[in-house]
């Protein structure tokens, strides 16, 4: 068990740790986030470093560090890199439940903690950034009844983009996710609300 408690990716390795999320940094390839299964974050006693939620890892060096670490009573979750790499962006969950869910996000030295936005009521599940690292579009995971919300980073402020109204059940099939095209224009979204889950488009 003691070779358990390294911290080098070599480490985490021959453990037989599940990895997840694996994230690289666009602005510095030698750094990628990870998270580690199973999920240890809603385990309030222990230290904060057993419930990271996302690991960085320094491909330079080897080592592997807790990165993403929310207070007892939070959870982080759908974390992703700024497009410069300088941020790593994610959800902010209360537990138990859910809400209030905020958007905030970590500097690459895993400091300079920040929210960009907050619902108290509604269930924010994905989001993501566009290429120019200055709007970030939500979903929203209230069954059948739930809309895409684009946030600008500069002013603050939000609107809603459209309602993709999916069941947000059948496993993926039933999740909006959305992304970005790269021309930072248009978002993609996924919603089963005819009954199958399609592909569709809506512009900024």
């Amino acid at each position: 068990m003691a070779d358990c408690e390294g911290s080098s990716f070599e480490d985490i390795y021959r453990c037989n740790k599940i990895l997840s999320h694996v994230q690289i940094n666009p602005g510095d390839n030698s750094i990628i986030s990870f998270v580690i299964l199973p999920d240890k974050q809603n385990i309030p006693y222990l230290p904060p470093e057993k419930r990271a939620r996302a690991w960085k890892l320094d491909l330079d060096t080897g080592e592997a560090t807790p990165f993403l670490v929310m207070p007892p009573g939070f959870r982080a979750t759908h974390e992703y890199w700024s497009p410069k790499g300088d941020r790593l962006y994610f959800h902010k969950k209360k537990v138990p439940g859910w809400t209030p869910t905020s958007i905030a996000s970590i500097s690459v030295n895993g400091d300079d903690f920040r929210e960009h936005y907050v619902s108290k009521t509604r269930k924010l599940g994905h989001s993501c950034i566009n290429p120019q690292g200055k709007i970030i579009v939500t979903d929203v995971q209230q069954p059948y009844f739930n809309e895409l919300i684009s946030i600008n980073l500069e002013t603050g402020k939000s609107q809603i983009l459209c309602w993709p109204n999916s069941s947000v059940k059948r496993g993926q099939l039933g999740h909006v996710h959305p992304s970005f095209s790269f021309s930072g224009e248009k978002v993609l979204y996924t919603s089963d609300v005819t009954g199958k889950s399609q592909v569709y488009m809506v512009y900024l």
